[in-house]
């Protein structure tokens, strides 16, 4: 019993891990999308 909590443990860590990695690569996708669309409708010269 004990060998089988481990081996779902150890399963149930790498699936957190791979989730929690997906769901930051999204994040910056999006934040990295955002500030693309952003450039464009901003004009990229400001005059100082």
């Amino acid at each position: 019993m004990g060998s089988l909590w481990m081996a779902l443990n150890t399963l149930w860590e790498k699936v957190e891990k791979i989730s929690s990695e997906i769901i930051w690569w999204n994040l910056f996708l999006l934040l990295e999308r955002q500030e693309f669309s952003l450039e464009n409708f901003m004009p990229s010269k400001i005059p100082v």
